[in-house]
């Protein structure tokens, strides 16, 4: 299409900065998932928005016989 109408794409400066910046971001993300385990060494269950740890009578571990 850009040879039938004689016309080219070309990027702004503007664009160029956005997406060095998205690729870098990206890498950011990429380096803190793999470094970051989700997982620790405190058994307790916990909520993820307030920390409120469960309490003994929690039985997630045998839900799907509480289901039925």
């Amino acid at each position: 299409m850009q040879d039938f109408t004689d016309l080219a794409y070309t990027k702004s400066p503007q664009l160029n900065r956005l997406i060095k910046r998205d690729a870098s971001d990206i890498e950011n993300m990429q380096t803190q998932i793999t470094s970051c385990s989700p997982y620790t060494e405190d058994p307790t269950l916990k909520n993820i928005v307030n920390l409120i740890e469960a309490g003994s009578d929690v039985n997630v571990h045998a839900f799907q016989e509480v289901g039925n």
